[in-house]
């Protein structure tokens, strides 16, 4: 074990093998330090800021043993660090000083490995052995800090100030990697900027993931903004997969003018072919914007694709052609649905009958096309009248919508049920029973069956009626066959019933259908069981307390459990700071006492919780073993499970990651009593799970604890 000191920090090799920012072994490490002993051990590192005082001079590469240079080379280019720097320990054992050109090649290889600290000790190596450092060189030492914080970069570009280097375009697009690696849209965005202010352009590989960042990201403008720039001034032009990202965006927001525009591009202009996924999103925008032909051009890629065109395909053409008053082009479409196999279902007759309803001119004009249509001699589908019938009686016209079902002849077509359905509810706004009870009659007479839409809308009109005795005929005709009646037509006989016949209500009450529905409680029995709530939900009350550092991973592991569970189809909550804190311990500090009275109020609750067969899911620092197991202690006297979770990653990973920067606050001394900097964590003796984030994935550490809920039977697949 060996320390390497690094300005005014000294690290261990395993503190940096555990933070994983190197993978290779010590004897890798004990290269690297002995190669570069007056470096990383110097204090002249870039952290210092200060230069060294040696002449810069650039040696010349015949100084360099001619057989050392290929070797050199083989290693960088087959990626062997261990390789490369035990044949620059041999040349520097030969009293041969590194040239710029070795140097970079050496830099390039902690960048392809992320070995960020050792590509600063190679940096300080040149300064003490008088090598200027050149753009490339910069641009290496960046695109080693992929993973660091900023502070590395604007160290960097300090370093480089210092040293006279000018910018390039490579070091700019660097930087401009490192920010959006990082999902710093914003910093990026200042990077390009800048460079476009000083007329550079970024390299093209940077220039994409930056419009591709800004697309996934939600700025679909901005990305196509940057995009078209990019594309006016550099002589290399973007893939079509970057398009196609812009495409996604601008669709998902709605923006139909970007979306055309890129439609145009990756459709008419390129190879690809949009995936399923995208050609929704783009005719969802079609149809809300109002692009017809856009749709149309969506329906033929999906074709394209292998897709077998459905009902909500053509439903969005109708909505796109709606919004442009193109009733004719609309009401063709059914037909075309029904040349293609699809029936027009009820909400895309809706959606036409929505735009007609709005006036008495939108629906005349859709009569109008209607008859323009048959008289050219094309077929003229029920589904285009069933439009009309709706419409009208969404108008409050019933005289027309009957108007329209006695035409229907005139077309050569005869009415099915849903045109039935919808004279009935005319009938219902009109409340006018005897036309309801003559189209019910017609409906028998045809041979037209009804449905379960037909029985609800028969017993609605008794209902609006002061004798409404039939509804109850009709419902038990609608049991004899086959339907149940949902629970909302119940409710509507009771609040007629309880008006105006109490003797009815108190019948109803009693009827086997309604208990299927609703349960009384029975005076006998008592307060519900334990097991009556495990019977019924399928599922045994528990809590999941997950216990760990800040930035360990608990939030993160609790939300994905809770989703996993609910789709599981169990009932299940979550607790943690942002619904406890502000509601239940909004008058609770954050000392020591106030914390530990914040578990315990936790604990009671969760308790609650898993008693009402819920499964709660946990997510506190929960610091303290004797407040963990008071939790524990009132869940074991109510019999109910409490299952401990030790999310553990170590303090080095915690603090790299700390999103929200709380231990850099504390390490500051900002924060007072940070559990794990100034206040102590005590790690659970016996969990009954135990996940190391640092070494498994939030998708395995939520299989892990449902697979123990599964073993222990507290859940049931």
């Amino acid at each position: 074990m060996f320390t390497v000191k690094f300005g005014q920090r000294s690290l261990r090799s395993a503190t940096i093998k555990r933070l994983g920012i190197l993978h290779f072994n010590s004897s890798f490490f004990s290269i690297i330090y002995n190669i570069l002993a007056h470096a990383v051990s110097s204090q002249t590192t870039i952290q210092h800021g200060i230069a060294s005082q040696r002449p810069v001079i650039i040696p010349d590469s015949q100084n360099i043993p001619s057989d050392k240079i290929p070797q050199l080379l083989s290693a960088v280019n087959a990626n062997r660090p261990v390789d490369t720097f035990q044949i620059l320990r041999r040349m520097k054992d030969s009293g041969v000083t590194p040239s710029l050109t070795v140097y970079n090649y050496l830099l390039e290889l902690t960048a392809r490995n992320q070995l960020w600290f050792i590509s600063w000790a190679i940096l300080d190596d040149m300064l003490n052995a008088g090598v200027k450092p050149s753009v490339q060189t910069f641009a290496h030492l960046i695109a080693a800090q992929r993973k660091c914080i900023p502070e590395n970069i604007q160290a960097a570009w300090k370093k480089m100030a210092e040293l006279g280097v000018e910018p390039s375009p490579l070091v700019y697009s660097t930087t401009l990697d490192y920010w959006v690696h990082n999902g710093r849209i914003d910093m990026a965005l200042g990077c390009f900027l800048e460079m476009k202010a000083r007329n550079l352009v970024p390299e093209i590989q940077a220039a994409q993931r930056l419009v591709v960042a800004a697309a996934k990201t939600g700025y679909a403008t901005l990305a196509l903004d940057i995009l078209t720039y990019i594309e006016s001034v550099s002589p290399r032009k973007m893939t079509e997969w970057v398009w196609l990202a812009c495409l996604e965006s601008s669709a998902k927001n709605l923006e139909l003018q970007n979306t055309r525009t890129c439609w145009n591009q990756v459709v008419h202009n390129g190879s690809l072919l949009p995936s399923e996924s995208i050609c929704m999103a783009v005719l969802n925008t079609a149809a809300r914007c109002g692009d017809p032909d856009l749709a149309t051009e969506v329906l033929h890629s999906l074709k394209q694709l292998g897709v077998e065109w459905e009902e909500y395909h053509f439903s969005a053409l109708v909505e796109a052609l709606c919004t442009n008053d193109k009733l004719k082009e609309a009401i063709i479409t059914f037909q075309i649905m029904r040349t293609n196999n699809i029936i027009p279902g009820p909400s895309t007759i809706a959606s036409l009958s929505r735009h007609i309803s709005r006036d008495v001119e939108r629906l005349d004009a859709a009569w109008s096309a209607i008859d323009e249509i048959h008289q050219s001699g094309s077929v003229v589908g029920l589904d285009a009248l069933k439009v009309v019938i709706q419409a009208s009686v969404e108008l409050g016209d019933l005289q027309r919508a009957i108007g329209v079902y006695k035409a229907l002849g005139d077309y050569n077509l005869k009415p099915d049920v849903m045109v039935f359905n919808l004279l009935l509810d005319g009938c219902i706004v009109a409340r006018h029973r005897p036309l309801g009870d003559l189209m019910l009659q017609e409906m028998k007479e045809i041979g037209v069956k009804a449905d379960q839409d037909t029985y609800i809308k028969a017993i609605q009109l008794c209902l609006t009626q002061d004798v409404y005795e039939d509804a109850f005929f009709y419902l038990e005709e609608m049991k004899a066959a086959g339907f149940m009646p949902p629970a909302s037509l119940y409710q509507e006989l009771f609040d007629k019933c309880s008006i105006w016949r109490p003797i009815l209500h108190s019948t109803l009450v009693r009827s086997p259908y309604i208990q299927k529905f609703k349960l009384f409680h029975d005076h006998n029995i008592g307060s519900v069981t334990a097991e009556e709530r495990v019977q019924y939900l399928s599922q045994k009350g528990a809590t999941i307390w997950l216990t760990g550092l800040s930035a360990s991973g608990k939030s993160t592991i609790a939300c994905a459990l809770e989703q996993h569970l609910l789709h599981l189809h169990k009932y299940t909550y979550r607790l943690d700071g942002d619904n406890v804190r502000f509601g239940l311990n909004k008058d609770l500090g954050f000392d020591e006492k106030s914390r530990n009275e914040n578990i315990r109020r936790i604990g009671e609750v969760s308790k609650l919780f898993a008693d009402s067969g819920c499964i709660v899911v946990t997510a506190f620092i929960s610091p303290y073993r004797s407040d963990r197991d008071l939790a524990r202690q009132l869940h074991a006297q109510s019999n109910l499970p409490f299952v401990e979770v030790f999310v553990d990653a170590p303090l080095e990973v915690v603090e790299d990651r700390d999103p929200k920067g709380l231990y850099k606050k504390a390490r500051a001394g900002e924060i007072k009593d940070f559990t794990g900097i100034s206040a102590p964590y005590e790690a659970p003796n016996a969990p009954e799970i135990h996940i190391k984030t640092h070494e498994v994935d939030v998708a395995a550490a939520v299989a892990q604890i449902a697979d123990y809920l599964i073993a222990k039977e507290y859940i049931s697949l």
